[in-house]
Order: C-alpha cells, then sequence, then structure tokens
C-alpha cells in the first residue's frame, strides 16, 4: 500500500476541483476562481514577507511589475479585441507555473524531464486555446495538436524511467495531456469551465500541500481563512455596488487575468529549470 501513499494530497485536490466544476455552473465556478485566487496571491506575498524574502527592492520591482501590467490591463479594456489575447497569454503562462509547481510537490529533480514536460504541457494547450479564443478552425488545431502530441512522445520517451514509481505524477501528466487532446477534438465545456477548473485546482493543491507541510498548522489554517473571507467579502461589496472602492480593479476578469501574470512573475526563479 505505500506505493499508493499520496503525500503530496493529489487526489483530495483533484476531486475537490471536480466537486466544484460539477455543482457550480461555469460562470459561477469563474467568478469563485477569481475570488479564491485573489486570496491565494495575497497569501503569497505574505509569506514571502514572513519568510524575509520580501526587501526594498523585491517590493520596489513588484511594484513597477504591477504598473506595467496594469497599463496593460487598461489597454485591454479600451481595446477589447486585446482581451482574448490576453486570455491566452495568461493561461499559457499559468499553465507552465502550474506545471512547474506540481514538478516541485512531487520532488521531480532531473532539470532535463523538468524542461522537457514544461515544454510539452505548453504546446497541447496551444492548438486548444486557439480553437476556443479566436475560432481557428480543427484544419489548422488538429494538424498543430498532432505535431505538439509527437513532440512531446519524443521527448518525453526516454525519460519515462525518470518517473518510475511516482504512481500520482504519471497520473497527474496522464490528466494534463488528456485534457487539451480532448477538448481540441471535442469542446464539450466552456473556457469559464476550462480556464476555472485549472487555476482552481492549483489554489486547492497547494492550499493542502502547504497545510500538511507547515509546522504551524495552528496559524496556517487561521490566516488562510481569515484572508479569504476578507476577498470573498470584498467580493460580495463588488457584486452589490461594482464601482465602490474600484474593487473592479481586483474583481474584473481582465484586472484578475493581470494579477495573476504579476503573481506568476514575481514567484518565479530560473533556478527552477535550468
Amino acid at each position: 500500500m505505500t506505493f499508493f501513499r499520496d503525500p503530496t494530497f493529489f487526489v483530495p485536490s483533484l476531486l475537490i476541483t471536480i466537486l466544484f466544476v460539477l455543482v457550480l455552473s461555469p460562470k459561477s465556478l469563474f467568478i469563485f476562481m477569481i475570488l479564491l485566487g485573489q486570496g491565494h496571491f495575497m497569501l503569497a506575498y505574505l509569506y514571502k514577507h514572513f519568510a524575509g524574502r520580501l526587501e526594498r527592492r523585491d517590493l520596489v520591482m513588484l511594484l513597477g511589475l504591477i504598473l506595467l501590467v496594469g497599463c496593460g490591463c487598461f489597454a485591454v479594456v479600451y481595446f477589447p479585441f486585446l482581451f482574448p489575447y490576453l486570455i491566452f497569454l495568461t493561461l499559457i503562462i499559468f499553465i507552465f507555473h502550474s506545471t512547474l509547481d506540481e514538478m516541485k510537490i512531487f520532488e521531480i529533480g532531473d532539470r532535463g524531464l523538468r524542461q522537457r514536460i514544461l515544454f510539452s504541457s505548453v504546446i497541447l494547450y496551444v492548438p486548444l486555446l486557439m480553437a476556443y479564443l479566436f475560432n481557428i478552425g480543427k484544419g489548422v488545431t488538429i494538424p498543430l495538436l498532432i505535431i505538439s502530441a509527437l513532440l512531446t512522445v519524443s521527448m518525453l520517451s526516454s525519460k519515462l524511467k525518470v518517473i518510475q514509481g511516482k504512481v500520482f505524477f504519471c497520473v497527474f501528466l496522464a490528466i494534463s495531456f488528456f485534457i487539451p487532446v480532448i477538448l481540441t477534438l471535442f469542446p464539450v465545456i466552456s473556457l469559464y469551465t476550462l480556464s476555472g477548473g485549472i487555476i482552481l485546482y492549483h489554489y486547492v493543491r497547494w492550499y493542502l500541500y502547504y497545510f500538511t507541510k507547515t509546522n504551524d498548522k495552528k496559524t496556517y489554517v487561521p490566516i488562510v481563512l481569515w484572508v479569504n473571507i476578507s476577498v470573498f467579502l470584498l467580493g460580495i461589496i463588488h457584486n452589490l455596488s461594482p464601482g465602490v472602492l474600484h474593487l473592479y480593479l481586483l474583481f474584473d476578469p481582465v484586472f484578475f487575468y493581470g494579477w495573476t501574470i504579476v503573481h506568476i512573475v514575481a514567484t518565479f526563479s530560473m533556478r527552477e529549470i535550468v
């Protein structure tokens, strides 16, 4: 039975995400993702601060990044035809970020394998997002998907021995590669459900995983709860009075995608892949 132990809480994270996808409507799932996302971002910055990894130089760089991405978001607001491009960029960056985090959680140390999995994850989603966001037909997306799948197989086949015995990581990879292939061929769910499910899984994953890792659970749980409760209250205020306190800067989809980019760039380290 130790072969099937799941110390990373992959299975509970997956099941909780599936439950939300099944219970919530696509739009409700998307809104829930935004609310939980802002709490996730805030907690990430708080923990960087508590860990002493958010010095003055980091704060200046973070502020500069927020201003830069914010300008881009306002450009999208004024030129709505840019919105699909913002979604495409954000989701591609997010797939990269989430896959990198999964390999960190599963302790995949082989850098060559990490780089190949990252590349494969990104290229498999490109045809899918092209179809969803730009209405590119199957005459283009399916050949791209075939090329991406062949590249994935050729790159990973020589490295499979590295992950032998990591049952849940193999399951994660199978699901990660299965989703873009199936949805490119048969787009049976909305973009709300696709992006909401993928991103929500990432949040749930980190909350459960950090809970198992932290030595101070009595502090961790209240902080997570209070931050998320505060964000949800702000979200309710925004829903009741959209203009108050300029909360659209947090909860409007355009700006949420911007905050997502800021979070990913701010937490990224090249040392994790090279």
